[in-house]
C-alpha cells in the first residue's frame, strides 16, 4: 500500500511517498530513500519506485521524498546545496521514524548519486540508522562541485 506524505523543513513542505506493507498488525524495518541531483522521488526509469514496491513485498516500508526544490517539493532549484538537502534528510528520517508501521530501531537509508553524499552525512549524524545503501554515490564532492570561473576564493 502507498500514500503520500507531507512534511516541512525549514518552513518549505516536501512531498514524499510511503510504502508500507499490507495485511500485517506489526511494526516493519524501514528505509528512505534519498534521490539524485537532478532526480525526483521516482527517479529516472522508475528506479526508485520499483525499488520500494520490491521492499515492500520484503515486508519493508520505503519512504521517498523529493529534497526542497526538486520534483513537487516546495524551494527552487538554483538554490539547492548539500547542507539543505542533508537538513532535508535528517527531517525525512525523522518523519519516517514517526509513522506508526515503522520499527524506529530498524531503520536505514538509501542513496542515489549526490543523495549517497546526503545519506552518507545523516547516517554520521543519527546513531539511529542501522544500515546505509550507497548507490553511485559522490565520492569527491570537492572535486565534482568546482567553482566557476570568477569564484575562486570566495567560498
Amino acid at each position: 500500500m502507498q500514500r503520500s506524505l507531507y512534511f516541512k523543513n525549514e518552513g518549505q513542505l516536501l512531498t514524499g511517498t510511503l510504502h508500507s506493507p499490507q495485511g500485517r498488525r506489526q511494526k516493519f524495518p524501514a528505509v528512505v530513500l534519498f534521490h539524485g541531483f537532478g532526480g525526483h522521488k521516482i527517479e529516472y526509469h522508475m528506479l526508485f519506485v520499483a525499488t520500494s514496491r520490491a521492499l515492500e513485498k520484503a515486508g519493508i516500508v520505503t519512504f521517498r521524498f523529493d529534497f526542497r526544490g526538486s520534483g513537487e517539493s516546495e524551494g527552487a532549484f538554483s538554490e539547492i546545496t548539500p547542507s539543505g538537502e542533508i537538513s532535508d534528510g535528517l527531517r525525512a528520517v525523522e518523519v519516517l521514524m514517526e509513522q506508526p508501521e515503522v520499527d524506529a530501531a530498524r531503520v536505514g537509508i538509501l542513496g542515489l548519486s549526490l543523495g549517497g553524499l546526503v545519506a552518507s552525512a545523516v547516517a554520521g549524524q543519527l546513531g539511529e540508522v542501522k544500515s546505509v545503501v550507497l548507490w553511485s554515490a559522490v565520492a569527491n564532492l570537492p572535486e565534482v562541485v568546482k567553482p566557476s570561473a570568477g569564484d575562486e576564493g570566495t567560498g
